[in-house]
């Protein structure tokens, strides 16, 4: 969970720095919409 006032850098930050990485390694699912989300391998 993120917490608004623990992120000096924002939301866009996080999205920008580590959400790239976790789609490398699967973690993160890059689908449109919640089908793909929920079902996507």
């Amino acid at each position: 969970m993120l917490v608004p006032h623990l992120t000096s850098g924002g939301l866009d930050a996080f999205v920008d720095d580590v959400v790239p990485h976790l789609q490398e390694r699967g973690v993160f699912r890059t689908g449109d919409t919640l089908c793909e989300h929920l079902f996507s391998r």
